[in-house]
């Protein structure tokens, strides 16, 4: 990756005016910054900004799904469509939600009768349609959005 991003930084004649860098916690992103110091002179502790959205993302997953996350999302990795079902009910109201929108969004005819009880129940009202969303682990805010009216 360093290699990559060393090509656009000479290429664009920036290596004198490196500032900072935001980035996730992935360990990758430590030897990239380390390996660019070796070829543009920084001090890669200053340098290296975490990404704040990243790490309130992370918390409020442990808030949500408990101090284990990584090992329920290791479950969820080797689950059948039916045993995620199952993982993502323990998770109390949460993942019953979950297990809903991803019931419905699994098909289309499952869509059209949303989209159809939704223009009976307006009647004349009905300029639009809502969607069902699903969460997912690299969508930041996805559990609001499957939660919010």
């Amino acid at each position: 990756m360093a290699s990559y991003i060393k090509e656009v930084i000479e290429k664009y004649e920036i290596g004198s005016k490196l500032g900072y860098f935001m980035l996730d916690n992935a360990e990758s992103n430590d030897t990239c910054l380390e390996t660019l110091a070796r070829w543009f002179p920084m001090d890669t502790s200053r340098r290296r900004l975490r990404c704040v959205g990243h790490i309130i993302n992370l918390v409020v997953r442990a808030v949500i799904f408990g101090s284990n996350v990584s090992k329920f999302e290791a479950e969820l990795r080797g689950a059948t469509d039916e045993f995620s079902f199952e993982i993502w009910a323990r998770k109390g109201a949460i993942g019953r939600l979950h297990n809903l929108s991803t019931y419905i969004r699994r098909t289309d005819q499952r869509r059209q009768v949303l989209r159809r009880l939704q223009t009976e129940l307006a009647g004349d009202d009905a300029i639009f349609t809502l969607e069902i969303v699903v969460d997912g682990k690299t969508r930041w805010n996805s559990i609001y959005d499957i939660s919010s009216p």
